[in-house]
């Protein structure tokens, strides 16, 4: 069998390493087959019913020309069935049946698709974000609880020392002690949000994959429908997020490590060391999170196992890595500012409880300035990384063929 070139000549996939691609959304792989497919005792389903991974999206085989027949179901051969005339005629769907065109992407079509994503299914696309995130709030509220009381104890070390020393000034002593009730609290929710939220973020990317890939053919998902499609996977998700926490902390500890080490021999090599650390780290976080970014859409789409999932999703980006960072770079730049224009009365509010000194109260206010933000960041971002994941395999697997067959059965 020999599987065609791809349109943007970047070669076959087995060429890339991973062999022949799935499906979209099924286990068993087969895409890109010359021979026709073996005829089944009975329909399949069509696109988008039950989960992803039962059967073929719709009757028979994906990219086959329906002959003599139109969507509607007439004969197209200008008589009435069974007069003898067969015209062979193939139909193809509109260019666009959902939000995004059936073909590789620019960057303002997948700015656009974003857009398109949110207001076509806002029910699931900003509801089970808000959800998860919120959820992850929560968790993280509780987290920080034992959190603060470590902080707390460490802040009032600190002021003892401050005012076991004779060159603290009493203003210095004086903005130790009135800060001993925020800091600890401010520090607490912050790595406990932190936490909770490096781990929600998989599953909330993974909802948004799905709405996304259900609009490109024009279907809209309910809430109900798209757990049941990301809920079995949860547990991928969130360990997706607990790996890549783990490895950026590994690295990070290795960088310190370093450059203590570095400074043990001189200064001047230990400052050479942090600027050579900062690089690194750097170059590795941008490097890491790209190779990372298509795994969740992957979980939920192809539903194949973790490991098999998370090669792919990383052979995914060979030959589109330095689009795929561009892309992911100005999407978190455009989204830092949007965030900080639509955090600022929340931020008003933090400025306000600081003043009045409530240590609970500056908490709740720092969670939900964090869910704010979050909440912008994971809705627009996820829908770019889901549109991402679908250009990608349109350029390199041919996915559009398969997306307008589904859009054409329905």
């Amino acid at each position: 069998m020999t599987t065609p070139a791809n349109p943007d000549g970047s070669g076959t996939p087995a060429q890339h390493g991973w062999g022949e691609p799935p499906r979209y959304g099924q286990y068993a792989p087969g895409y890109g087959a010359d021979e026709p497919a073996a005829p089944q005792s009975a329909p399949s389903p069509q696109y988008g019913q039950g989960q992803y991974g039962q059967g073929q999206y719709g009757q028979g085989q994906y990219g086959q020309p329906q002959y003599g027949r139109q969507p509607g179901g007439q004969p197209q051969n200008g008589g009435q069935p069974g007069n003898g005339q067969q015209h062979a005629v193939f139909t193809l769907p509109t260019d666009k049946p959902g939000i995004i065109p059936l073909r590789p992407l620019s960057l303002g079509e997948i700015y656009d698709g974003a857009f398109q994503a949110v207001r076509h299914n806002p029910g699931v696309v900003i509801g089970f974000t808000t959800l998860v995130l919120t959820i992850a709030s929560v968790i993280g509220a509780v987290i920080s609880l034992p959190l603060t009381s470590i902080f707390a104890d460490l802040w009032g070390d600190l002021a003892d020392v401050a005012a076991n020393d004779p060159s603290s000034s009493p203003e210095d002593l004086a903005t130790l002690q009135g800060m001993t009730g925020l800091i600890p609290g401010l520090y607490g929710s912050m790595f406990g949000t932190l936490f909770t939220y490096v781990l929600a973020a998989p599953l909330a990317q993974g909802g948004v994959a799905v709405a996304v890939s259900e609009s490109a053919i024009g279907r809209k998902l309910t809430l109900a429908e798209a757990w049941r499609r990301v809920g079995p996977r949860w547990l991928f998700l969130v360990g997706l997020g607990l790996l890549q926490g783990l490895a950026t902390l590994l690295v990070l500890a290795a960088l310190v490590a370093l450059v203590v080490g570095m400074f043990a021999i001189d200064t001047g090599v230990g400052v050479l060391g942090v600027v050579l650390a900062m690089i690194g780290w750097i170059v590795f976080v941008a490097w890491f999170t790209t190779k990372l970014l298509l795994i969740a859409p992957a979980l939920v789409l192809e539903r194949q196992g973790f490991w098999a999932t998370a090669g792919r999703g990383w052979q995914l980006t060979k030959g589109v890595f330095w689009r795929t960072l561009g892309i992911y770079l100005l999407t978190n730049f455009i989204l830092y500012f949007l965030s900080q224009i639509i955090s600022a009365p929340v931020g008003f509010l933090m400025g306000f409880v600081m003043i009045t000194a409530d240590p609970i109260l500056m908490q709740i206010t720092y969670v939900l300035t964090m869910l704010v933000s979050t909440l912008l960041t994971t809705i627009f971002l996820g829908a770019v990384v889901a549109l991402l994941y679908i250009d990608t395999r349109m350029r390199r697997e041919g996915l559009d063929v398969q997306l307008a067959a589904a859009a054409a059965d329905r």
